[in-house]
């Protein structure tokens, strides 16, 4: 089926761009519940796209039916059980990954090139900016008058670990990019942006997003060794400022936002239930949302939250999902061209930090990193297969062997 050139390039777009520069916006509601606006432009997408909306085969992979078959299995498990599927584990959970799964496709709809790849990829790294530009500011005055005052930077994203990993996420594609001619981010803005989001980063106190950050770090310079400067210079430089000028500062107003000790200790607590609730239930594990009821809590880590509640079956469909895009998107960028590697190894390197954030906290339901996934897939399904696609770089469109998914 053929995709409308009219609606592609109008109202579609449109849309997108709206629902990526949303992506870091999220309010908490009064019943515990988060919304993200950009939902309601995803649902928009899909309402008004849904009939034109086609893909194949190398859009997916056999991981993203199991990681739903796997979901799905657990919240039957949850009801055998428990003789209920709570709503927090149906919405949520379960609900959530539909949502993810149809982002996914959604941007997949538009990345039909790689110049459409770098624009939706510039978009991610915007949308973070801006909000970055606009925090900052704002916590540091917060720091002298109360009404405005938060610990932890965390922007709009509700939860500073989450918006720790959006700004690791963009630091991965700007410096990947940073010294090429697909740069995201203009040349003249390409050391304040650094600033700003390494700022809001250090003011997160997230060491979830700091371990997602390391990925960063190490990876980068050696994909992209034009990067070394925007890596290593910032990170001397703040060293240094803060052993001789902030030594004091930190040591009596940053290092116990750094530390939180009972909170460590809380974190290894959660991951032995976890591991306790993984042996009582190997296979399937216990069901969607049994820790949760179970303990009151979240698992904070994604591969052990699987363990616990989909057992090793879940765990196994995990990693071979995260896998998968690590794989793929490591020969895109073997065979991509030296102009557009840089964007290919951002999203590489984003999608290693994600992996990163997901070890303190549930990072597989972060709606970046399905686009960062999506974007991966799109630029390994062009660079494998340039014969079939050789007509979207000239005029935008997939005309092949695409199956109608609308309707």
């Amino acid at each position: 089926m053929e995709r409308s050139r009219s609606w592609h390039g109008g109202a579609y777009r449109f849309l997108l761009v709206l629902l990526i520069l949303f992506l870091p916006v999220q309010f908490a509601t009064s019943a515990s519940l988060r919304f993200a606006p950009s939902d309601a432009f995803l649902m928009l997408l899909l309402l008004f796209g849904g009939i034109r909306m086609v893909t194949t085969r190398r859009d997916w992979s056999v991981w993203h039916a199991l990681i739903l078959a796997v979901l799905s299995a657990s919240v039957l498990n949850s009801a055998l059980r428990y003789g209920e599927v709570t709503r927090w584990a149906l919405f949520n959970k379960y609900l959530g990954i539909v949502v993810l799964l149809l982002l996914y496709l959604c941007v997949v709809q538009y990345t039909h090139s790689l110049s459409t790849i770098r624009q939706v990829a510039r978009l991610v790294v915007l949308s973070v900016v801006l909000q970055a530009m606009l925090a900052l500011p704002l916590y540091i005055v917060g720091l002298r008058y109360a009404p405005l005052y938060v610990p932890r930077i965390q922007g709009l994203a509700a939860d500073p670990n989450a918006y720790g990993g959006l700004i690791v996420m963009a630091l991965a594609l700007h410096w990947a990019t940073v010294n090429t001619n697909a740069r995201l981010v203009p040349r003249l803005l390409a050391w304040p942006v650094t600033v700003v989001l390494l700022c809001n980063l250090l003011f997160s106190f997230s060491r979830s997003s700091w371990i997602a950050f390391a990925f960063v770090a190490c990876v980068t310079p050696i994909l992209r060794r034009r990067s070394w400067a925007h890596v290593i210079a910032p990170i001397g430089l703040a060293t240094v400022l803060v052993l001789l000028f902030f030594r004091s500062y930190f040591a009596a107003e940053m290092w116990p936002l750094v530390a939180r000790p009972s909170q460590v200790v809380g974190r290894f607590t959660i991951l032995e239930k976890a591991v306790e609730a993984f042996v009582a239930h190997p296979i399937t594990g216990a069901g969607l949302g049994s820790y949760l009821q179970e303990y009151g809590l979240q698992v904070h880590n994604t591969l052990f939250w699987m363990l616990a509640e989909m057992g090793v079956v879940g765990a196994v469909v995990f990693v071979g999902f995260a896998l998968t895009f690590v794989i793929r998107g490591w020969r895109a960028y073997r065979m991509t061209d030296e102009e557009n590697k840089g964007v290919v190894a951002g999203l590489l390197v984003a999608h290693l930090a994600m992996l990163g954030l997901s070890l303190g906290i549930e990072a597989l339901y972060q709606r970046s990193w399905w686009v960062v996934m999506a974007l991966l897939n799109a630029s390994w399904a062009l660079a494998s297969v340039p014969s079939a696609r050789a007509s979207s770089f000239i005029d935008g469109l997939s005309t092949d062997t695409r199956m109608s998914v609308g309707s």
